[in-house]
């Protein structure tokens, strides 16, 4: 919209179409570098813990030290967002860097019932 606006100002002569040009780019260069910001993050389920991977930040939070987990809220439709916390480390996962959200919300939900490994380790998703 703002392109169109610049393009359209540009065209008619106008010297406001350059800054709705700019405002255009910087938006398209914020968003490639939110985008770029989510790259290189994956997380490892295991029936003894959570990996966090990020760039060369690796956290570890075993089932058996989970303190909090607050699962998104039913009013997050479009960005949804998890929390994860041992008392010391706390991760964050979103929609956006994880295709797999549910099922990691769902992987989550059923350790933090379990919390040992000496448990069955076979997770029933619903």
């Amino acid at each position: 919209m703002l392109s169109w606006l610049g393009i359209n100002g540009l065209n008619a002569g106008q010297s406001h179409g350059q800054i709705f040009l700019a405002l255009a780019l910087s938006l398209l260069l914020g968003a490639l570098g939110f985008l770029a910001s989510r790259l290189g993050r994956s997380v490892r389920v295991t029936p003894e813990r959570l990996v966090f991977e990020a760039g060369s930040k690796k956290t570890v939070i075993l089932w058996s030290d989970l303190k909090k987990f607050y699962p998104p809220s039913s009013l997050q439709h479009h960005f949804r967002t998890a929390r994860i916390s041992d008392g010391t480390n706390e991760i964050q996962l979103d929609s956006l860097s994880f295709a797999e959200f549910d099922l990691l919300v769902n992987l989550i939900s059923v350790a933090r019932k379990n919390k040992t490994s000496d448990k069955d380790a076979t997770y029933e998703l619903r």
